[in-house]
Formats: structure tokens, sequence, C-alpha cells
């Protein structure tokens, strides 16, 4: 072979291996799950294609991949195994500034009604008497995650998605109540739940933009139980809360995909456009029978903001709706972590830095907040942080008492990360240990 063709052959291997370093992401081997089928191909460090695209995971394959010496692979940024690996994809430190709302003119009979009805039904919300689904949020302890449970969920949020897909194309194309086929779904998260909340709000936490929007609609839905949970709202009304948010982007299928898929800022007018999806949302709720009025002033309201400058009416936060914040909060929390094709995701500790802020800004509510810091803690479960001793530590739980000092699993100092290994402790109880830095996933960057 002439030293030409040799060059040219590096030329085109640094190029595809260039596509890979953008594209991919490194995962530990053990995070692969048996019975996956991928959705993209697996590669080795160097760039060696492992497993083709549509292939399925099995023991066998990661008992032979482990003997060849692969600890550690390469996987698709948008691939599910890289979200059932349970790792914050966030990296992103700089966070976009707040979009600021515009009114939109636009109305339908729905948005009309809504409108009328808007002062009695925030009204009446603030006078209900709710009777909590839990009185009190069971502490799993200072344990690991289980991993059946972990498996239970994850097969469930796949079939979640193909669900929630059908009945909001359905509504889409005919205006038939395809929204029935969810509420099953409801009833599932409330179980998980339950089971591990902290387990749950990192499932949570862990979205991406495949599948979109559907996709990013399940984890908002997952975050805003938790944290309704945590306001100690009836099991009715965290029904209105769960299907308000996994309804709220159904009028993005009314936007031209080629806007919100875009890999550029989006354009001014385009952005106007973009916010007009909140009442094609409620549009498309019409006719839809057995939908609260809760569920529509979510699906209305999720992108209205306390100090007026949300969209797509700019209402100030005495005219929105109760569960609409919850919603909005769980909403840019939930969109800050992902990827998005202009922008990759932006790193927990960041996102709720951010959302902090934006309570001084004054575009949320204090008290909501605070219930995304129950549910996530100021360094989010899930995500990694550096303790004062110089070890690194992933953060398991949260601790009420004390937003700053979760319970973490750490490794000795000079040692990978691994969910089977480490100790896990609580902060509160070792005080001579504190965090002194969010650090971002040592596993996927």
């Amino acid at each position: 072979m002439s030293m030409s063709a040799v060059a040219k052959m590096a030329a085109r291997n640094a190029q595809a291996n260039e596509s890979i370093d953008q594209d991919f992401r490194r995962i530990p081997l053990h995070k692969l799950r048996s019975g996956n089928v991928i959705k993209f191909p697996i590669h080795a460090h160097d760039g060696t294609l492992l497993l083709a695209e549509a292939s399925e995971i099995t023991d066998r394959i990661l008992e032979i991949l482990e003997q060849r010496g692969h600890s550690t692979v390469l996987v698709h940024r948008m691939e599910t195994a890289a979200s059932a690996s349970l790792e914050p994809l966030g990296t992103l430190t700089d966070v976009p500034a707040t979009r600021i709302g515009t009114a939109i003119g636009r109305h339908n009979r729905a948005t009309r009604k809504l409108d009328y009805e808007l002062g009695e039904q925030i009204s009446a919300a603030k006078k209900r008497e709710e009777s909590p689904f839990i009185k009190e949020i069971p502490r799993p302890g200072i344990i690991a995650y289980s991993e059946t449970l972990t498996t239970e969920i994850f097969t469930k949020q796949e079939s979640f998605i193909t669900t929630l897909r059908s009945s909001v194309q359905q509504m889409a194309q005919s205006g038939l109540d395809g929204h029935h086929q969810v509420q099953g779904v409801i009833g599932d998260y409330l179980k998980f739940l339950v089971e591990d909340i902290d387990l749950f709000t990192s499932i949570a936490s862990t979205p991406n933009v495949c599948n979109y929007p559907h996709r990013h609609s399940l984890h908002t839905a997952m975050l805003s139980l938790a944290m309704g949970v945590h306001a100690g709202l009836s099991e009715e009304s965290l029904h209105s809360l769960a299907l308000g948010a996994m309804l709220h982007d159904i009028g993005m299928l009314r936007i031209p995909r080629s806007i919100w898929m875009s890999k550029q800022q989006i354009l001014p007018h385009q952005q106007l456009t973009m916010m007009a999806h909140p009442i094609y949302s409620v549009e498309m709720l019409l006719n839809a029978d057995g939908i609260s009025p809760e569920v529509k002033y979510i699906v209305y309201q999720v992108h209205e903001r306390r100090n007026g400058k949300g969209y797509p009416r700019r209402v100030p936060g005495e005219m929105i709706h109760p569960l609409a914040k919850i919603v909005g909060v769980a909403d840019s929390y939930a969109a800050l972590l992902s990827d998005r094709p202009f922008r990759p995701g932006v790193q927990p500790y960041k996102a709720v830095e951010h959302i902090i802020q934006g309570v001084k800004e004054g575009f949320f509510e204090p008290h909501v907040v605070r219930l995304l810091l129950q549910t996530v803690s100021l360094y989010p479960v899930g995500s990694y942080v550096l303790l004062s001793d110089g070890r690194l530590a992933k953060v398991l739980r949260t601790n009420s008492e004390n937003y700053s000092r979760p319970i973490v699993r750490c490794w000795p100092l000079r040692t990978t990360p691994s969910d089977n290994s480490g100790e896990i402790l609580s902060l509160l109880q070792v005080p001579e240990l504190a965090v002194v830095a969010a650090v971002p996933s040592p596993l996927v960057g």
C-alpha cells in the first residue's frame, strides 16, 4: 500500500473517531442492561465496532466483551442504554439565559373558556383541603438502589413512551380521547415513587433528546409527581398533575419539526411560533372527555411565570394555577438537564443553581422551588461531588434536614467509580466531611 493510501486511510479513521468522540459517551460495561435492543452501534475506545445497531444485549455478549478487556464502551448519547446507566449526561456549566415570553394573541374556544374561568379555578384550588397521598414519605435509609426495581422502572419507562406517543398521536390526528391510555401509567409511577423516591427521582433526572417531546414529558411528569408528594397533594391532584405534565407539550406536534429540532439557536420569528404551542395543546384537548380543568390549566400555563414574563399570555403569578407552577419548575429543570440539538445538557448542580436564581429574578415561586430542592437536593440525586477529603462521591439520596449534606456513595482516591463498590454514608452523620464542589460525571465525559 502506498504512503498516500495509508495517509488517506489514517485521515478517514481520524475523521470517524472524531465523529465517535462527538456523538458517543463512555460508560462502564456493567451499565449496559441485558435484554435492551440498542438503536445505535456500540464502539470500543479506538472506534472498533462492538455491537451493530438493532442488536440485543445479552448476558453472553456482556461476558465476551468483559473477557476481551472492554471494561468501558462508547454508547451513543441518544441511546437509552446511556440513560439506563443512571449517569447525569449534562456537561454544560454556562447556563443559557432564561427565555422571556411574548404574549400570543391567538385564541380559540378552549382558551377563551379557560381565561373566563381562571380566577374561579385558582380560588377553588387555594381553598381545597387536600388529603395527602402519603402523609410521610418512606425513606429507604443509607442503602443502595435495588437493581430489580431499577430494571423494572427502566423497562416500564420504554413501554410508557410508546403508550404516550400513540395516545398523543391519536388525539392529534382524530381528536379521540387517547389520554385514557396513560392513566394506568400514573398509577405505576406512584407505586414506584413510594417504593423508592430517590431512585425514582434519579431516573427522572437522566433525560435525553431521544423521542422528544414524549420522553421529556414523562420525565417532567416524574419530577412533578415527586414534588407533588412533597407538597402533600391528594392522589386525585397527583393524577391531574402527572397527566397535565405528560400532555403539556402535545401542541409541539403542530410546530414544524425543523424548528424544535434545529441545531442552531432559533430565530425570533421561530420563537414566536414555538410560544404558541400551549394554545395548540389546549385546543387538542377541547373535545376530550374526562380531562379535568386542572389538567387543561397545566398545559395552558406551564410556561407562564410569576413575574409575568412567561407565555402564551404573560399573566402574573397570582393568575397561574398552583399545579401549573409545579409542572413549570419540573419542566424547566428537566429541560436544562436534557441534551438539545443546539446545546448539550446542563450539569445538574448548575441547573438547580439556575432555578434558584430564577426565584431571585421573579420567574418562580419560592415555595415551589423548595419542593424541587426537597426532591432533588442542592447537589442533585444522581450527580457527582468532590468531598473535602479529596474523594469523589455520587449523590444517592436527599437529606431533607439539610440540602447540602446528602447521602452519597464515595470511592477511595484514584479509584474508578462503580455502583458495585464504594462506601455509602450520610454527610449528616459525618460532620468532618463536606461537599466542596459539584463535578461532571466521570463516566460519560
